[in-house]
């Protein structure tokens, strides 16, 4: 027999399984565990097998592996039989003798998509979950489902299978791709002291994982619709990898930074497509007389000089528009030739601690660094010039330049007599490829033969590296090559725009003969209106909707803006063809086509945008695939090969 405290104590525990039952009923669901017999078909399972025994969260244990074994529990794994069963009888066996000597036996169960489903031991698991137990051993058998790209699930499964055999750490799950990687990264970079008998993955997860778990959900990070992996990889990224994680040296950092953890994974992101319309009203009128003696002070960090780069160059041009424009309303102060690793929050807090108001970093390498210092000085607006998502303390900003490129792919198009186009490209990053694809779909709207050759440098404006690459394309017989970097104002050699080549007798190399068109920014459009936006109090009203609990912010502007355009040869450029780019150009600005309309099919024939769907900026700032007529591979390096901070940051060629 059974004390009655046993008895009381199962009773409860039926009762509480009972009313988890009703409420998912309730709810649409079944009351019972999952069975994994009912959720897979064998068909989609490419392996089986036993990977041994391991320590496994019970949180992680959410079902049974038939389904004549789920409909003794309810969902949460408490016993629903009444206590004049047999199977009663077993569990308050199990129950007593847990209390008195501990259950020291393993189960056995079967892993798949990172969950566990038992095959032998419920009423274990089942006693254990009531006693709010952390784990137990058990016999792992995985099942394996077939690769599916185009899910996001099985895509992060097979991700965490590459963790898991490193690691043979179960809890950790990401709700996005690409984050497994990011952590083994980390991960990589990790040396603790170690004690006895315990790994390196075995004191992360015990000194830097279980830590930060217990803070985050303290602070009620149950709320926020991600893992707590979700929240620690984001920690990790700013702030590296400490030895460990304690209460008081980071619970005070950890809390500061749940505004970003709301939106990392949220899709409501006030996407700013072109300038906003002053004057379109009395009230905004009003407003706009408002700038009175306001006077801003603004920053802007370069990642190089504007004498040596091309790019800081063209943001050089746009900070010397806003003085002339705006004069004696801002004053401005920059650094250049900040280094592009963890050091950059160093340059920017310097910056910061002048009293700045506003702060301009203008590559996408700053940005883990400009968000760093963002947390830490919440009075200044912070704007990082990228493609990617922006954060809640960080603006992202940047242009729409595959608009520009589609148009560049026109005039290619037109003008190539051998049908191969070359295309010196940068990094393998999604702004990169989206402008290939773009380029490549322009030339083959006017010429279908038209295969675009692509070389990746894996820098930006390194003159060396770009010259061999036109070299390899111009000896590979394209007449006709689109370069990424902007012109370097002290540099000799003219390798950029869309030019042709021509080889010279003497050294037997191919120099640049015929420039046809160029992409050009004007920055200055982009910091005139966002700086007059900020110091006439329309800020809130035109890009945080009014509220004070703003959404991320994220500004893309096109041709239409002003911010990017086109410059090509009136001389070189048939008349025909400059007709036909003013078309197309116009028919851009008034919205009235799209370049990435679907279908859109990528090189394997998979459909990327289907038909009827217009490309969004999600499926353009994420792109990484190419279209049918691009020749050429988006490489994945070997973390050895990775030799710039750009790629490095974009998980070389792999974006999440």
């Amino acid at each position: 027999m059974y004390n009655e405290t046993t008895v009381e104590i199962y009773r409860s525990a039926v009762k509480s399984a009972k009313t988890n039952f009703m409420k998912r009923v309730s709810d649409g669901g079944s009351g019972y565990l999952p069975a994994l017999d009912g959720l897979i078909n064998h068909t989609d399972i490419v392996s089986e097998n036993n990977i041994g025994t391991f320590e496994i969260p019970l949180k992680k244990i959410i079902g049974t592996s038939s389904h004549s074994r789920a409909t003794a529990f309810s969902r949460n794994f408490y016993p629903i039989q009444e206590l004049n069963t047999e199977f009663a009888g077993k569990w308050m066996t199990l129950f007593e003798s847990h209390l008195a000597e501990g259950i020291r036996d393993s189960i056995s169960v079967y892993e798949y998509l990172n969950w566990f489903y038992v095959r032998e031991g419920n009423k274990r698991v089942s006693v254990l979950k009531f006693n709010k137990a952390y784990s137990i051993n058990a016999e792992v058998r995985r099942i394996i489902p077939k690769r599916d790209p185009s899910d996001m699930t099985n895509t992060i499964y097979y991700e965490f299978l590459e963790f898991n055999k490193i690691t043979h750490i179960f809890t950790i799950w990401f709700s996005r791709p690409g984050r497994f990687p990011r952590l083994l990264e980390h991960l990589s970079k990790y040396k603790p002291k170690l004690l006895i008998n315990v790994n390196k993955y075995q004191s992360f997860f015990s000194n830097i994982y279980m830590p930060f778990s217990r803070i985050f959900h303290d602070l009620d990070g149950d709320r926020i619709d991600i893992t707590t992996a979700d929240a620690l990889l984001q920690f990790l990224d700013l702030y590296g990898i400490p030895d460990e994680i304690t209460e008081s040296k980071h619970r005070v950092l950890i809390k500061k930074l749940f505004p970003e953890f709301e939106t990392l994974n949220s899709n409501e992101v006030n996407e700013i497509t072109e300038p906003a319309r002053q004057g379109c009203s009395n009230v905004i009128n009003q407003i706009a007389k408002r700038m009175t003696n306001k006077k801003l002070k603004i920053g802007f960090i370069y990642a190089k000089s504007a004498e040596t780069s091309g790019w800081t160059n063209s943001q050089e041009q746009g900070r010397q528009h806003i003085i002339s424009m705006l004069g004696s309303k801002v004053e401005t102060v920059l650094i250049d030739d900040v280094p592009q690793d963890e050091t950059a929050y160093d340059y920017i807090c310097k910056l910061a601690d002048k009293k700045l108001d506003v702060i301009f970093t203008t590559s996408p390498t700053f940005k883990n660094a400009t968000l760093k210092a963002a947390i830490e000085y919440p009075k200044i607006k912070f704007f990082n010039c990228s493609g990617e998502d922006s954060s809640k303390n960080v603006r992202s900003f940047f242009g729409r330049i595959h608009e520009v490129r589609f148009l560049m792919g026109i005039l290619a198009g037109s003008l190539t007599k051998s049908d191969k186009i070359g295309y010196v490209a940068s990094y393998p990053i999604p702004e990169v490829i989206s402008s290939i694809n773009a380029f490549a779909m322009g030339a083959a709207m006017v010429n279908p033969r038209a295969k675009v050759y692509v070389r990746w440098m894996y820098r930006w404006e390194n003159e060396s590296l770009s010259f061999q690459g036109a070299q390899e394309l111009s000896e590979m017989g394209v007449d006709l090559i689109s370069q990424d970097d902007l012109p370097i104002l002290k540099s000799k050699k003219k390798a950029y725009g869309l030019f042709s080549t021509k080889k010279d007798e003497a050294t037997g190399q191919y120099e640049p003969f015929k420039h046809y068109a160029i992409p050009i920014w004007h920055w200055g459009v982009f910091y005139e209106k966002i700086i007059t936006n900020i110091l006439n109090d329309t800020w809130k009203l035109f890009f945080e909707g009014g509220k004070t609990d703003s959404r991320p912010v994220n500004f893309w502007w096109g041709i239409n803006s002003g911010l990017v355009d086109i410059f090509y040869s009136t001389t070189l450029v048939s008349r025909e063809n400059q007709k036909f780019i003013e078309f197309m150009r116009k028919m851009i600005i008034q919205d009235e086509f799209s370049i990435f309309e679907g279908p859109v099919f990528d090189r394997d024939g998979i459909i990327r945008i289907p038909d009827g769907e217009s490309g969004s900026r999600s499926h353009i700032v994420k792109m990484n695939w190419f279209v049918q007529n691009v020749e050429g591979d988006i490489p994945i390096l070997d973390k050895t090969e990775i030799h710039d901070p750009l790629t490095e940051q974009f998980n070389a060629g792999s974006p999440d």
